[in-house]
């Protein structure tokens, strides 16, 4: 079988072009990207602390109206 006409040697082949042309990044290049991922962890973090907190309160306030109003008794004295 004759592999230089196979529908997959043109993918194969630009994909190694894309591997063989990236280069590796420096450490200032590193070290800006890992700041980045952890900003947007972070960011992440505070998004679903919100929410959660949210939610917290809109079950709370569920819960206390679906809670019977007792009254508490007056006392004379």
């Amino acid at each position: 079988m004759d592999y230089d006409h196979t529908p997959f040697t043109g993918i194969i082949n630009n994909f190694m072009l894309i591997l063989e042309i990236e280069q590796p990044k420096t450490p200032e290049q590193q070290r800006l990207a890992q700041l980045q991922a952890s900003s947007k962890r972070a960011s992440n973090a505070v998004k679903l602390e919100r929410n959660r907190q949210k939610m917290q309160k809109a079950q709370k306030a569920i819960q206390t109206l679906k809670a019977p109003i007792l009254s508490t008794p007056k006392i004379s004295t």
